[in-house]
C-alpha cells in the first residue's frame, strides 16, 4: 500500500515540476500571439480606413461627373425646345 501512497506522490511531484516549467511557454506564447492580433487589427484598421477614402474621393468624383452631365443634358434639352 505504500508503495502506491508514493506513486501516487511521485506522480503528483512530476506533474507540479512540469506545469511550472510549461506555464512560462505556454505565457510567452499567448503574448506573442495578442501581439499578433494587435498587429493584425491594427493592418486591417489601416486598409479599411484607405479604402473609405479612395471609396468617398471616387464618390465625389462621380457627384462631379453626374453634375457635369446633367448640365450638359439640361443645356442640351433647353437648345432643343428652343430650337
Amino acid at each position: 500500500m505504500a508503495s502506491g501512497h508514493n506513486d501516487q506522490l511521485t506522480l503528483a511531484w512530476a506533474m507540479a515540476i512540469l506545469s511550472s516549467t510549461q506555464s512560462p511557454v505556454i505565457l510567452t506564447s499567448h503574448d506573442r500571439q495578442a501581439q499578433e492580433d494587435r498587429s493584425n487589427a491594427r493592418h486591417d484598421y489601416e486598409e479599411t480606413l484607405e479604402a473609405e477614402v479612395k471609396i468617398m474621393l471616387m464618390h465625389k468624383n462621380l457627384g462631379a461627373l453626374c453634375e457635369e452631365q446633367w448640365g450638359n443634358c439640361s443645356s442640351y434639352a433647353r437648345n432643343s425646345l428652343i430650337c
